[in-house]
């Protein structure tokens, strides 16, 4: 049996995906992190926004940095806006999960080129 994702979302529970090949995480949140290092999300400390629980933690945030005055109205409601889009396209996945056996398991030649990262490389062993 492949190695789980080692992602724990919001709500405490863990990515059930399988891990890619010789990585800690599924590609989904191999990719969400790799982008997240230099997204402008990150400035803001907004939580992962893969499951409910972050969405709910977003919405909060934003809430609390519009009543404090951080951000403007017009900006915390563009950001309420993408936080329902967020929301109903969570609801879609969640009804039709992906297949194991169809899930990115190792980066191609042009995801590497992409990316800018290489696969590990193979155990000596």
């Amino acid at each position: 049996m492949s190695k789980s994702c080692e992602h724990v979302k919001e709500d405490g529970s863990r990515c059930e995906n399988p891990a890619m090949h010789r990585r800690d995480h599924c590609y989904y949140h191999w990719r969400l992190e790799t982008l997240r290092r230099t997204a402008l999300e990150d400035e803001h400390g907004l939580p992962c926004l893969d499951s409910d629980a972050g969405v709910q933690l977003a919405a909060q945030q934003i809430y609390r940095s519009l009543l404090s005055g951080a951000i403007e109205p017009f900006r915390a409601q563009t950001l309420l806006a993408s936080l329902r889009l967020v929301s109903t396209s969570l609801n879609r996945i969640a009804k039709s999960p992906a297949n194991p056996e169809t899930m990115v398991r190792e980066l191609t030649p042009a995801m590497e080129e992409y990316f800018g990262v290489k696969n590990p490389p193979p155990d000596p062993s």
